[in-house]
């Protein structure tokens, strides 16, 4: 008896894709070449994008930013990451990313 049942879901799966690729056909686009049809953004036309210039302006200085006058009004949101990072080595960063220019 499970085995009839087995078998009739499958036999109904089967049968609700034919339907659904037969329908599918009919109610489809006739052409997919067709010259009004102008695809931007899909996969196979992908569309351009333009690249940001990144422009480093070199008379602005970094020093080190307190916190210690700042006031914490809710709790952790999420977690919390520290991370070690020095005037120097950042403006090592940027002088990489000048030459790379």
């Amino acid at each position: 008896m499970e085995s009839n049942i087995a078998s009739m879901n499958i036999l109904l799966y089967f049968t609700a894709f034919v339907l659904g690729c037969i329908v599918g056909r009919m109610t489809g686009k006739p052409d997919l070449g067709d010259p009004r049809i102008d695809p931007k953004g899909s996969f196979f036309k992908p569309e351009v994008r333009q690249r940001k210039q990144v422009e480093i302006d070199e008379k602005t200085f970094v020093t080190n930013v307190s916190t210690d006058s700042l006031e914490k009004k809710c709790k952790d949101l999420g977690t919390q990451i520290t991370v070690e990072d020095d005037v120097g080595s950042s403006v090592s960063k940027l002088a990489m990313l000048k030459k790379n220019k």
